[in-house]
C-alpha cells in the first residue's frame, strides 16, 4: 500500500472513524487506515501500532461481529498505549517465545515499569504464574548471555497458563489504566 495507508483486516466499521490523526474507513476486508501524506512514516507506524493494540484490548472477549463505534477508541494518547501494543503483539505472536516475551513487556508497561514488574505480575497473575513468567524471561536472558552455546531447559507452558496470562494482562489494562 501507499505511504500512510494500512488495511486492518477483520475490523468491522459501520461508519468512518478517526483515531487521533488517522482516518478509518470501512472496507469489505476490514478498515482502511490513512493519514495525511505530510505525516512522517515513523509516526504513522507508531499510531497504527497503538490503534492495533487498542483494538485488540477492545475486542478481547467481545462479539467479533460487533462494529467499532466512535466512542470505543480514546481521544488522545494515554498511559495504557504501550500495554495495548504489547498485548496485541503477544496475541499475534508466531511462537511461544515471542508470546511470553511480549506478555512480560506488557507487565513492564504497567505503572512502576520494569522495577515493579514482579509485583505487577504477582498482582495480576498470582505468585506462582508470575514467578514462572519471570523465571522464563530470566532463563532466556541467561541463554542469550551464554557464549558456549549451551541451551537451557525452559519451562513448559500449558494452554491454560497462556490464557491466564492473557486474562491477567486484560485485567491489568482494566484495573491499571483507562482503556
Amino acid at each position: 500500500m501507499e505511504k500512510n495507508n494500512y488495511l486492518l483486516k477483520g475490523v468491522i466499521l459501520k461508519q468512518e472513524l478517526s483515531f487521533w490523526d488517522l482516518k478509518l474507513e470501512p472496507t469489505p476486508e476490514g478498515a482502511a487506515v490513512s493519514a495525511p501524506s505530510s505525516m512522517e512514516q515513523k509516526r504513522f507506524q507508531r499510531q497504527v501500532s497503538i490503534l492495533k493494540g487498542r483494538l485488540a484490548l477492545l475486542q478481547a472477549g467481545q462479539d467479533p461481529e460487533r462494529p467499532i463505534a466512535p466512542g470505543d477508541l480514546p481521544k488522545e494518547e494515554g498511559p495504557g498505549d504501550l500495554l495495548a501494543v504489547w498485548y496485541q503483539r503477544a496475541r499475534e505472536a508466531d511462537s511461544l517465545h515471542s508470546r511470553l516475551v511480549a506478555s512480560y513487556n506488557a507487565f513492564g508497561a504497567l505503572p512502576g515499569g520494569y522495577p515493579a514488574i514482579e509485583q505487577n505480575m504477582e498482582r495480576w497473575l498470582g505468585a506462582p504464574l508470575g514467578k514462572k513468567l519471570m523465571s522464563y524471561v530470566d532463563l532466556v536472558r541467561q541463554e542469550d548471555d551464554e557464549l558456549d552455546g549451551r541451551i537451557l531447559e525452559l519451562p513448559a507452558w500449558s494452554q491454560e497458563e497462556l490464557e491466564t496470562v492473557d486474562r491477567g494482562i486484560l485485567a491489568a489494562a482494566e484495573g491499571g489504566f483507562s482503556v
